[in-house]
């Protein structure tokens, strides 16, 4: 998931709940559509990219990525302002001054991203004249990380029983 230059938005905790679903059985319907329970529950490894530029919302889903275990964050520090920023303090010049609203504390009683931000799991700082040249290295580490993760666990789905079903 690219979460990076994520300014705002209210989906993260959508987000958050899809993927933080369990898969806990397998289904199959009469005509040989398979699915999994919770419907849409996530099965697989996940990579989080953040950084400098990820504010508010996008903090939400990055700092929930570490807490809640879902996968691994991977970029820089997040700006640290987190959710509901105002914008009603206009400059001369039609800028203008914004201010965070709300701040949050952790079940542990620790405050949260305010003033500091998420800090990802795997610093990677992508430079400029990387960036220029096409080269994402934040990126780039995300996609190997998932795939080395799918090498040592690939995640497959059992396939269906051959017995008969039992009443």
């Amino acid at each position: 998931v690219d979460d990076r230059y994520n300014g705002s938005g209210n989906i993260a905790e959508y987000f958050l709940k899809i993927l933080d679903s369990k898969v806990w059985a397998v289904q199959q319907g009469r005509r040989g559509s398979i699915d999994v329970k919770p419907h849409g529950g996530f099965f697989g490894h996940i990579a989080v990219l953040c950084n400098l530029e990820t504010f508010s919302d996008g903090e939400t889903f990055a700092e929930a990525t570490k807490r809640l275990n879902i996968g691994k964050l991977i970029g820089t520090r997040t700006w640290g302002g987190w959710v509901w920023i105002s914008s009603r303090h206009p400059l001369v010049d039609n800028a203008f001054i914004s201010e965070p609203e709300f701040g949050g504390w952790g079940l542990e009683g620790d405050w949260l991203i305010e003033g500091h931000g998420a800090e990802p799991d795997v610093e990677i700082i992508n430079d400029p004249a990387s960036e220029m040249k096409g080269k994402d290295k934040q990126l780039d580490y995300a996609i190997q990380y998932l795939l080395d993760e799918l090498e040592r666990d690939p995640r497959e789905l059992p396939k269906r029983p051959t017995g008969k079903i039992v009443k």
